[in-house]
């Protein structure tokens, strides 16, 4: 999955608002202060949002956060991540995996990961 679709993905768990189609079949998104911007091109649209999930441990944490609030244990340790369902009392992991990279590429995989797992959840 690209950063944009993934940053996306996370964008969505958190509410954000995000871009539309328009009637010229554009993206399109209003920014204030700045007015509609739009672009045929999602993925630029997304960059000039300036979704950073994948490099801010700012925008990142309010997606952990979002995460344990729900009731659920997140671990980060070095390059390895671990969420676990702890609403019930009874520690059962979710995601559970180490990669070759940093602490916040780890983090920002194990959020994308959770929310791709969460949204089946949901619509099972």
């Amino acid at each position: 999955m690209k950063t944009e679709e993934t940053n996306k993905l996370i964008a969505e768990f958190m509410g954000e608002k995000l871009p539309y189609k328009n009637e010229q079949n554009e993206w399109e998104f209003y920014v204030q202060g700045a007015g509609k911007i739009s672009s045929t091109n999602i993925e630029d649209l997304f960059r000039f949002m300036g979704y950073n999930y994948h490099n801010d441990w700012n925008w990142l944490m309010g997606a952990v956060e979002k995460i344990e609030n729900f009731g659920f244990e997140f671990f980060i340790v070095e390059s390895r991540c671990r969420i676990a369902n702890n609403t019930d009392k009874s520690i059962e992991t979710i995601i559970d995996f180490e990669i070759i990279g940093t602490k916040i590429q780890a983090t920002y995989k194990a959020v994308a990961e959770f929310i791709k797992w969460y949204n089946e959840q949901k619509s099972a």
